[in-house]
């Protein structure tokens, strides 16, 4: 994970997930911004695959995957198409923020906002949570066990 913060590349485990501003864009912003995101224990697989594709659809890459649904079903059945498109995304999106309303809610983020420099002591506590959760991952730890720890450090967000 420390190297998901360093090197930007989005990770995600059964705890939560960490996004990272792309290396490239945030030497273009001269900018980096890092999101610490630990779900609520007890999250299921199918939860957790809902969260990531509600994050997916507010990035910038899904909203190309959105328009590119968009120009095919346009191109292939005209604005009829494109309007049955546009109907089926947004029930797909509101049908997945409603299935993961409880888990985002309490879903807790540490965030990071850095310019060159500026970086202090919210990124020794991005470093400190994510080694935690670093150690979490590599460990050969028991369901149960996994999740106590998993709530530790959850709580330690509150």
């Amino acid at each position: 994970m420390l190297q998901a913060i360093t090197e930007g590349i989005p990770t995600s485990s059964r705890w939560g997930r960490v996004d990272v501003t792309p290396l490239q864009i945030a030497q273009q912003q001269r900018s980096l911004r890092a999101t610490l995101s630990i779900y609520p224990p007890g999250v299921t697989s199918r939860e957790r695959t809902l969260m990531h594709l509600r994050k997916l659809g507010t990035t910038w890459v899904g909203l190309l995957g959105y328009l590119a649904v968009l120009v095919v079903a346009g191109i292939a059945l005209g604005v009829l198409g494109a309007a049955i498109a546009i109907a089926v995304l947004i029930a797909l999106w509101t049908g997945i923020a409603l299935a993961t309303s409880r888990v985002n809610k309490d879903t807790r983020c540490l965030r990071l906002y850095a310019r060159p420099g500026s970086v202090g002591g919210e990124m020794a506590q991005l470093e400190e949570i994510a080694t935690q959760l670093d150690a979490l991952d590599t460990a050969n730890l028991e369901p149960v066990s996994y999740e106590a720890e998993w709530g530790r450090i959850y709580r330690q967000l509150a």
